[in-house]
């Protein structure tokens, strides 16, 4: 036996060791944590590798279907990030908002805001209002056919700009627009002053002071402007856009009084404190104080005797914020975004990032098998469960780094690919300091929400039943495989018929006929510049290549000349009857469009009574009650009497009737519509042969310089006008195929590697099958039947999903197609063809094998 003093010694040891590190100091109980987590993560990183290295084709198939969804994801977030961020420039931002007004008596018809308002707002609002802090009004240009000639005062070259705004100084107070030459304040609205961006400054005055230097607009020698700033360019994500900017006090409508005419979108900015609610409780009060009653008692139309026409004319706040997202029935100056796509993008980018995260779930889940015998080793020696998450996660979020490594590569290829498609100028943000965070913690999330179940799934194995082998593996998870499949073909499904509809869609439109002839028509734009516009017709009907010559700035083609007037048939009271439009055309007009003349006849330089007569639409004279039109008179105000102060009414003679054409998108009715002759020269329009369209365009150019030596000429042709109206859908509908594809590539390398996988583990069986006398075609649909049942559960899933997005979609376009079967029934097919084939490929393989092969062993 020991001495007694050594086994004390020994006892004393042998109770104090435990204990003896929580007295160590705090540092080196840091440091002794730190070391232990080193290791561990050394020892688990290098684990991690091992199996990745091991089992190459399931880690290339995660992987690639993780860096697809991850290149998409981050593709799209630039997308809507630059959605989000427009307007978010401006210091005053949150304090920055829009004059809206709406006016309706009909509940059946309410009729939606509007984002112009009257001239005289902006300033009652700074006199009533003692939370408006300033207000101001821009006038926009709007449309390709709203043209602006510019040159140098010293040159005699004019060129075509489009960004031309008419605006109040104090737009410029509101709003961040960094001067960087020149004074806008005490400057700006004197007469033919004018601000331009530095872009055009460079463009116009290379290494030159733009500042007091003149341009000429509009060939009006007479009244050069001057330039009394420069300021930056517009950002891209700005609703304002300009480059030239002009004061309103060059407008003679900016000093109308009047309270019923709207013409100006106009900015309030609140002082600090004050609310949007504030000031709209008020709004009501604005209405009463400057609009009279019997003015909107001719407004109104079937007011009710005793009807407070105010409770129908309302006033409100548009927040900064929401202008470009939430103004899509506003009537806005350009094109501007919505917030339904930027909701469907990021819905896209969830639903082929959750794919991806699927197939990972799905090859971990299926190749527990493998790892089971691994599990139980590792707890026999003594791996906790908490130790096993942590390594099963460990190589999950390594596989996601190296998949965000890969598809921040896609991205950024791909990226310009997918600008043009949307028609936006993105970019990675590689130099921002929250960028690389920002991936980094998105790798990490998205690995540990990818690993969670399978780790601790593969963790909960009992090392008893797996190494005794009394552990069923087969079936044990084979629900959530399934769910998870059925998941993503269900979401490949709905991808693919939206494509499918939307592609439908625009084929319809792009097909329908419009009720004119779109094709070989050339319109010839800027004409209004040209002092003899007959004689410049009369030389091009000299050409043998054109048919028809026609004058008139009102073209079928959205940014065209419009003109709202109201008519009212004999007998009737004009209060009655709704506006409608009013066109001015000449002879050849109705002949150069080849509009079908259904009653009566057109216009004819035969009759001289015809400068008295109109040419109406079909629905004119069904929305006026009219009968047998032709020969019948209407009444149109046709001037003002200043000294009355009263509209002079006109009488003209319906002559004829033109079948509806469209001269509006087709998500909007044709409308009433009447044609009357008039001198309207902003356009004109070229009816040409087929099959002399070089010819043609060289001659017209010849004849052109002839008139207007020192103006290129612009033109463009009416049926690639008409398909400009419609490229945002035909952009939406291309990026949703793409994204249809990579979903379904992604869908179907999952189900390629759990079909390669499935079919390892059943290869005996297939042996044993073979041997037993089974056929080729038998072991195929052995292997198939499932996977293509759960495609089939997936279709069935996805249809009334399908159905609902696209029924929403269409709701926009007031002539579409029918949501017919064969749409779904296509993705379907689609679906169902790629899955077999995929499924297919391995299950031929399979049974192709000679069960010598697999049975050696046995």
């Amino acid at each position: 036996a020991a001495p007694p003093e050594v086994l004390l010694k020994k006892s004393f040891v042998l109770y104090t060791e435990p204990i003896i590190p929580h007295f160590y100091p705090f540092p080196m109980r840091i440091r002794d944590s730190l070391f232990y987590i080193k290791t561990m993560l050394k020892n688990h990183f290098k684990i991690a590798v091992r199996q990745l290295r091991k089992q190459k084709f399931y880690t290339a198939i995660n992987v690639a279907g993780l860096a697809v969804g991850i290149a998409c994801c981050l593709m799209i977030a630039l997308f809507v990030r630059h959605e989000l961020s427009f307007d978010q420039h401006h210091q005053k931002a949150d304090r920055i908002y829009r004059m809206l007004w709406s006016a309706s008596n009909l509940p059946q018809n309410p009729f939606d805001f509007v984002g112009v308002v009257s001239a005289p707002m902006a300033q009652a609002m700074v006199a009533d209002y003692p939370e408006v802090e300033n207000a101001g009004r821009i006038y926009f240009l709007r449309g390709d056919f709203r043209n602006t000639l510019v040159r140098r005062n010293d040159e005699i070259k004019n060129t075509f700009e489009q960004n031309f705004i008419y605006a109040d100084a104090e737009i410029f107070d509101i709003f961040d627009f960094p001067i960087l030459k020149g004074t806008i304040k005490n400057n700006f609205g004197e007469p033919a002053t004018i601000i331009i961006t530095e872009k055009m400054a460079e463009k116009y005055f290379p290494n030159e002071n733009p500042i007091d230097q003149t341009f000429i607009i509009d060939n009006n020698r007479e009244n050069p402007y001057r330039i009394c700033a420069v300021v930056k360019n517009t950002p891209a994500n700005s609703h304002i856009q300009f480059d030239f900017v002009l004061p309103n006090g060059e407008l003679p409508m900016a000093s109308s009084t009047s309270w019923m005419n709207s013409n100006f979108y106009t900015y309030v900015l609140l002082k600090e404190g004050a609310t949007q609610k504030q000031v709209e409780d008020k709004l009501p009060q604005t209405v009463e104080k400057y609009l009279p009653p019997e003015d909107l008692q001719n407004f109104f139309e079937g007011l009710n005797d005793g009807d407070n026409p105010y409770q129908f004319y309302h006033f409100a706040l548009q927040p900064l914020a929401d202008m470009h997202l939430y103004s899509e029935k506003i009537g806005e100056p350009q094109q501007m975004g919505d917030r339904r796509y930027v909701l469907m993008y990021g819905a896209i980018a969830l639903i082929v990032l959750l794919i991806a995260i699927i197939n990972f779930m799905n090859l971990s889940t299926a190749r527990s098998v493998n790892r089971a015998k691994e599990v139980g080793v590792r707890k026999v020696l003594g791996s906790f469960k908490k130790d096993l998450v942590f390594q099963f996660l460990s190589e999950s979020v390594l596989l996601s780094f190296m998949a965000f490594i890969f598809g921040i590569i896609f991205a950024q290829h791909l990226l310009p690919l997918f600008g043009n498609l949307m028609g936006k100028e993105l970019t990675m943000p590689m130099a921002e300091p929250w960028f690389v965070p920002g991936l980094l913690g998105a790798s990490l999330i998205i690995g540990i929400l990818a690993g969670l179940y399978p780790a601790f799934y593969l963790s909960r194995f009992k090392p008893i039943k797996v190494l005794s082998g009394r552990m069923n593996m087969r079936g044990n998870k084979n629900w959530l495989r399934s769910s998870l499949v059925v998941v993503q073909f269900a979401s490949s499904i709905i991808l693919m018929a939206a494509t499918v509809g939307i592609y439908s869609q625009l084929q319809y439109i792009q097909n329908k006929k419009l009720g004119f002839e779109k094709e070989q028509v050339l319109l010839i734009k800027d004409t209004y510049t040209i002092e003899n516009i007959n004689s410049f017709k009369n030389e091009l009907r000299k050409i043998p290549e054109i048919k028809s010559v026609s004058a008139s700035s009102f073209v079928p083609v959205k940014g065209a000349a419009r003109n709202q007037t109201k008519f009212w048939p004999d007998g009737e009271d004009p209060d009655d009857f709704a506006s409608c439009q009013k066109w001015f055309v000449d002879h050849d007009y109705l002949r150069t469009m080849g509009f079908t003349v259904k009653e009566g006849r057109g216009f004819s330089t035969d009759y001289k009574r015809d400068s008295n007569a109109v040419v109406i639409n079909e629905s004119f004279a069904k929305n006026y009650g009219i009968t047998d039109p032709v020969g019948k008179n209407i009444h149109t105000f046709v001037g003002y009497d200043r000294e009355t102060q009263t509209s002079i009414p006109g009488t003209f003679t319906i002559i004829g009737v033109v079948k509806d054409f469209h001269y509006e998108p087709l998500n909007k009715n044709i409308e009433g519509l009447c044609f009357v002759l008039g001198e309207s020269t902003m356009t004109v329009a070229v009816k040409g042969s087929v099959a002399a369209t070089e010819q043609l365009l060289q001659k017209t150019k010849t004849v052109w310089n002839q008139f207007v030596p020192d103006q290129e000429i612009r033109y463009s042709f009416l049926d690639d006008s008409l398909a400009q109206q419609y490229e945002a859908d035909q952009r939406t509908g291309h990026t949703l195929a793409a994204f249809a594809l990579l979903a379904i590539i992604v869908a179907c390398l999952g189900l390629f590697a759990l079909a390669t996988f499935l079919t390892e583990q059943k290869a005996k069986e297939i042996g044993i099958r073979k041997v037993l006398g089974a056929s080729v075609a038998s072991v195929v649909l052995l292997l198939s039947q499932n996977f293509l049942k759960l495609v089939g559960i997936g279709f069935l899933i996805a249809i009334p999903v399908a159905w609902y997005a696209l029924q929403h979609w269409l709701q926009d376009f007031a002539y579409r197609i029918d949501l017919t079967w064969w749409i779904f029934a296509a993705a379907g097919m689609v679906a169902i063809f790629i899955a077999f084939f995929t499924v297919g490929f391995q299950s031929m393989k399979a049974a192709l094998v000679n069960p010598v092969e697999s049975l050696r062993s046995e």
